[in-house]
């Protein structure tokens, strides 16, 4: 009996053993650990204005991909170039032409292609075949496909996307990926902000509803609010955050970290109610709640560190964010919330009010009794549902987001499919060194029924006008001195099943001509069977 005794106060002596130095530091220099904190949150406020925002997720592919190699020729070659697809209407062919040529002329613009590149839009009507430009010119509505010089989510670029829609007013109808990048950025912080708000408003509401003080809800938020922005801050040390890190982190963050400071308020409330006074209950707090809470917080964050070991590089980004800002909230709460309770207990006492919460007595008896039927509903619903859940579409462009049901952009890329069909542009990178082959394939791309045009040098140039007699400023947009562009604009949208087909079919075809060195990316830089793969291994 007596040796049951001693292991029981052993186990007992145990942590608070193993803890008491830390515990010991953290309740004697509570106001050092404050100015610490108060430190660190005014250099994060500080930090997290100079975090960039990459809304590009091509960076994010890993170096063995196919697409990620034809980028990397491309942005070495030509430059990364950013695309939309622009609208204006109703106006004549000659207003028309008159847009195109404004378009043309603004900085950031790297080409323009539209009806005259193969029409002479000047010739009277008689002369012209109006069923020959259709794909870009029809009842009253032109509409022009763009190149920028600068990638998607350049500044530049969105200055050039502006200064078209100030250019066409209400006439103008925008769509593609520059647009939808642009739409991003301009209302991600704003949704943001508003799904931020209504998490911490309806979290508040049921931490009064839950707690038994009106000041305990204002501590929590205030713990976690600290966090949040020291996590933010902190992301300096890698300079860029995804798009997708950005709008997800601080609400998971405080979702999943909030547990934390209700354990140490729970195990301090507890202490509290035994008649011990402030510091003895903090302490005894920490040695009782230390072990549940690092527990709790190591298995989150080794869940989000396995997110670093995905080959697609997104999910380091994602994994190292949410890793590291569980740890800071770790250390917010075992740090910084013990001396705001020593400090603030009072008014904790002083705001007390009585449970709102009912007796769960009777639903555990429920529970208790329905259990194998409960069981029993688990074990048949498991199956069906794995396999339902293989059976979910993905969508992995920003096309999802930035041009979304209720947005501007949804709205003019509906008017702009609704008139012309859809489109997407193919980018083709092959050896520059046979003009012939070149014109072959650009021939044959547009004898596929799902490809609006193909343009490249050799399938311009008129037969017997040698290359060096154009000025370089025009061949330099198709040409270089070892690679030539083909551009592909097909009759889909970014992504789908029959896109994917046309992509695969289009691949093909480039390499039956160009056997292992053609070079190829297309609109939306994840390839279906990348996608397969993300999803099913990841």
């Amino acid at each position: 009996m007596k040796t049951k005794e001693k292991n029981k106060q052993l186990h007992e002596s145990g942590p608070k053993k193993r803890h008491s130095g830390l515990i010991e530091l953290i309740v004697k220099n509570g106001r050092r650990i404050e100015k610490l904190f108060a430190l660190a949150v005014i250099i994060s406020v500080v930090c997290a204005c100079f975090v960039h925002v990459n809304y590009d997720l091509s960076e994010y592919l890993p170096d063995w991909a196919p697409a990620k190699k034809g980028l990397n020729v491309m942005e070495e070659e030509f430059g990364y170039p950013g695309t939309a697809r622009v609208m204006v209407g109703p106006v004549t062919l000659y207003e028309a032409k008159a847009y195109k040529d404004r378009i043309a002329d603004i900085d950031g613009v790297d080409m323009v292609m539209w009806a005259d590149t193969t029409t002479d839009v000047y010739k009277a009507n008689i002369f012209i075949n109006y069923d020959d430009i259709q794909d870009y010119y029809k009842d009253n509505y032109a509409v022009m496909d763009i190149i920028f010089k600068e990638g998607d989510s350049s500044s530049l670029t969105k200055s050039a996307i502006s200064q078209m829609q100030k250019m066409t007013g209400d006439k103008g109808y925008f769509m593609g990926s520059a647009v939808q990048n642009k739409s991003l950025n301009e209302t991600l912080t704003r949704e943001i902000s508003i799904a931020m708000a209504m998490g911490v408003v309806m979290i508040a509401l049921v931490l009064c509803a839950t707690t038994t003080s009106w000041f305990e809800p204002f501590l929590f938020l205030m713990i976690m609010g600290i966090a949040i922005i020291i996590n933010m801050g902190t992301n300096l040390m890698i300079g860029t955050i995804s798009f997708i890190t950005f709008s997800v982190a601080a609400i998971l963050q405080l979702a999943v970290a909030m547990d934390y400071s209700v354990f140490l308020l729970d195990s301090f409330t507890k202490e509290r109610e035994k008649g011990d006074d402030p510091v003895t209950a903090i302490t005894n707090a920490l040695h009782k709640s230390i072990p549940s809470i690092l527990a709790s917080g190591a298995t989150t964050i080794i869940g989000f560190l396995v997110l670093m070991l995905m080959r697609f590089s997104i999910g380091y980004d994602l994994g190292f964010v949410l890793a590291k800002g569980i740890v800071i909230s770790l250390a917010t709460v075992l740090f910084l919330m013990p001396s705001l309770l020593l400090r603030w207990g009072d008014r904790i006492k002083k705001t007390e009010h009585r449970s709102f919460m009912p007796s769960f007595h009777g639903l555990g008896i429920l529970v208790h009794k329905v259990r194998y039927g409960v069981l029993t509903a688990i074990a048949l619903v498991v199956i069906p549902a794995f396999i339902a859940q293989n059976m979910n579409a993905f969508t992995f462009g920003n096309g999802a987001l930035g041009s979304s049901p209720g947005t501007r952009v949804y709205y003019d890329e509906q008017q702009i499919n609704g008139r012309f069909g859809k489109s997407n542009l193919i980018l083709a990178v092959v050896p520059n060194t046979n003009m012939v082959t070149e014109k072959n394939l650009t021939d044959e791309l547009k004898d596929l029924d799902y490809v609006r045009s193909a343009t490249s040098l050799a399938g311009t140039l008129p037969d017997g006008i040698p290359e060096k007699i154009i000025p370089k400023s025009i061949t330099s947009l198709l040409h270089t001195k070892d690679y030539s562009r083909i551009m592909i604009y097909v009759k889909s949208s970014d992504e789908s099943d029959f896109a994917f087909q046309c992509s695969d079919e289009i691949s093909a075809i480039v390499n039956k001509y160009y056997p292992g060195r053609g070079l190829y990316h297309r609109g939306n830089p994840i390839y279906p069977e990348y996608q397969d793969h993300y999803h099913g291994r990841l």
